[in-house]
């Protein structure tokens, strides 16, 4: 199997559980650290559901604690590309789909587990 790329976020503990989890499967990954290499706005409307945009939020982020949640897909993307930080991590890209999050089952859906 080719190389993953999964984005990341060095600081995240969520982050390297699931790269901890991944490798141990035996998937080899490219790690891309989210902050300065931002998915495009392209990938993220490609990725993001329509109805459940605030599942790939990660709305535990203080910046929720001086505004309110997203209220549309567009508004949930453009926060996320002027905050890189709201892009719900990790990100695992495969050639048909990206998972946001520690998703094992979304890793297994994909069949790279």
């Amino acid at each position: 199997m080719p190389r993953l790329t999964f984005y990341t976020k060095p600081t995240c503990t969520t982050c390297r559980n699931a790269r901890a989890f991944l490798e141990g499967a035996g998937v080899q990954l490219d790690a891309v650290e989210i902050g300065p290499n931002t998915p495009t706005r392209a990938f993220l409307e490609r990725h993001i559901d329509d109805a459940r945009f605030l599942d790939f939020v990660s709305t535990r982020s203080p910046v929720f604690k001086a505004r309110p949640l997203p209220a549309s897909k567009a508004e949930a993307i453009e926060l996320m590309l002027q905050n890189p930080n709201l892009i719900k991590r990790p990100v695992l890209v495969t050639d048909a789909r990206a998972v946001f999050g520690f998703d094992k089952k979304g890793y297994v859906s994909t069949g790279v587990v």
